[in-house]
């Protein structure tokens, strides 16, 4: 059972501010919604070149120099399939950042935590214009997320810090690599940190639409979590 929430019953939201709309998404809610994504096979995902034109092979042979030996040294496509083994889960926290020293934002603490036990991917490189698979590295995923609303008023969403995303790695099927599996699990985060790092700062920011003239007017502190970080809250005032 699910306690009605209090906080939504007044017109103060949790910094002190007055607001005129309150919206609250409970945890289990967001789950279920995980969940259907999973079993609908939506998860299932092929992240290759065409969305980040840092992951290709170049990047790899750095880390792995038997790569150049199967691509003749040339840089060629990579391709993540990407495959869950288990259904994700979903945590809330207050959603902090702060601005760092490049202009970027950096979380302090997320707003959601995405987990997936046994999370599995396939990795590729298009050789002799075949797809070829290199190995199968499988971990456990936690991926921090934050959405925030802009000076614009605009919903931002942010990755957090991707290096300590994938724990207990293990790799299989590298058998036409000259590395240790072992040492590939030890260098996988390194190379996905550096692919995946341009997503944590290049979302673009989501304009909301107008309700017949009416706007929902948002500010940095209208996006949290409350009541024991059971609810994901957005207060928001009409202009």
């Amino acid at each position: 059972a699910i306690p009605r929430s209090n906080i939504f019953r007044g017109n103060l939201r949790p910094d002190g501010k007055t607001f005129h709309v309150g919206i609250g998404v409970h945890r289990q809610t967001l789950d279920h919604a995980a969940y259907g994504l999973y079993s609908s096979g939506a998860l299932c995902l092929d992240v290759s070149s065409e969305l980040s034109t840092q992951l290709n092979s170049g990047l790899f042979s750095l880390l792995v120099p038997s790569l150049n030996v199967l691509t003749s040294a040339e840089t060629v496509p990579v391709k993540l399939a990407i495959r869950p083994q288990k259904p994700p889960t979903v945590s809330l926290g207050a959603g902090k950042w702060h601005t760092g020293k490049d202009g970027n934002p950096v979380i302090d603490e997320p707003l959601v935590k995405i987990a997936a036990k046994d999370f599995s991917a396939d990795v590729y490189a298009l050789i002799e214009e075949r797809w070829i698979r290199l190995f199968t590295i499988t971990g456990d995923l936690e991926v921090p997320a934050l959405v925030t609303a802009d000076s614009q008023g605009r919903l931002q969403p942010m990755l957090g810090d991707l290096s300590k995303a994938l724990t207990n790695i293990k790799v299989a099927n590298s058998e036409l690599l000259s590395e240790d599996p072992s040492k590939l699990a030890t260098l996988f985060p390194t190379i996905l940190n550096v692919a995946a790092g341009m997503f944590s700062t290049n979302f673009d920011p989501i304009a909301l639409p107008d309700f017949a003239g009416i706007e929902l007017a948002l500010d940095k502190g209208s996006i949290t979590s409350v009541d024991n970080n059971d609810l994901l809250a957005i207060f928001s005032k009409l202009e």
